[in-house]
Formats: structure tokens, C-alpha cells, sequence
């Protein structure tokens, strides 16, 4: 299952409850896991699509990196690395 927002996302795993609480971006540990069937879930929640966990913000003084945020998108955002906004 791969949801487009947020409410759409926590409004499946609440319907399936236990069934759909695997939840791994790009499924980094979850795949292994299941190659070696050491978990069998029978629901997944892909969260890739929810553009609302793909941010870098200042807030309260630091900055605030979002669940799906992928490292290359972090290491080349000015808040974080403002040098490089100057290249």
C-alpha cells in the first residue's frame, strides 16, 4: 500500500492495526529481515510518497530533518551546509 499523505498513511495502519506495523524507508531493514523470513508482515505502508516527510526547516533555534528525508537531499540543503549554497 503506498498512501500519498500523512492522515492517509496513519488512517492504514490504524484500519490493519499490528498487521501494518512495519513501516522502513526504502525498506533498508525490513527487506533483509524478510529475505531471512524472520518477519512475515501481511501489510505494507510504503511511505515514500508523502511529501510531507521530505523536509529540512529551522525550528526553535535547530533544524528539523524529516523521517523520509534521504541523506543526499540533507547533505546538499544550504540549512545544512550553507557553503554549499554559495557554489
Amino acid at each position: 500500500m503506498a498512501p500519498s499523505s500523512l492522515p492517509e498513511a496513519l488512517a492504514l495502519m490504524a484500519e490493519h492495526g499490528d498487521a501494518a506495523e512495519k513501516c522502513s524507508p526504502a525498506g533498508r531493514v525490513l527487506t533483509p529481515m524478510m529475505n531471512f523470513r524472520l518477519v512475515r508482515p501481511s501489510i505494507l505502508v510504503d511511505l515514500n510518497r508523502i511529501a510531507e516527510l521530505f523536509y529540512v526547516r529551522e525550528q526553535a533555534g535547530g533544524l528539523v530533518i524529516g523521517a523520509m528525508t534521504r541523506q543526499r537531499q540533507a547533505e546538499r540543503d544550504p540549512l545544512v551546509c550553507p557553503t554549499r549554497a554559495a557554489h
